[in-house]
């Protein structure tokens, strides 16, 4: 579920780009689903913005998801229980 959720807010990041020509400064700018947005608000997701595109880094209890633009990969690996 983390993947599709990270893949979901992604495609959102996608469809501000493609609407405003570059990508949002912060996530702020771009629009969730209601589904989507009620999770995004709650969670512990980083979005760093350079010159190339951006970098997502999503961490939850004992999980962590990243997604770089540059690669167009999600990774998704446990965190360490603590």
């Amino acid at each position: 579920m983390l993947e599709a959720d990270l893949e979901a807010v992604v495609d959102a990041i996608e469809a501000y780009r493609f609407s405003q020509g570059h990508y949002p400064s912060i996530l702020g700018q771009v629009r969730f689903p209601d589904s989507l947005a009620q999770l995004v608000n709650g969670a512990q997701l980083a979005y760093r913005p350079d010159d190339k595109g951006y970098a997502l880094e999503w961490s939850l209890a004992h999980w962590r998801a990243s997604y770089t633009s540059e690669t167009a990969k999600i990774s998704v690996e446990p965190l360490p229980k603590r």
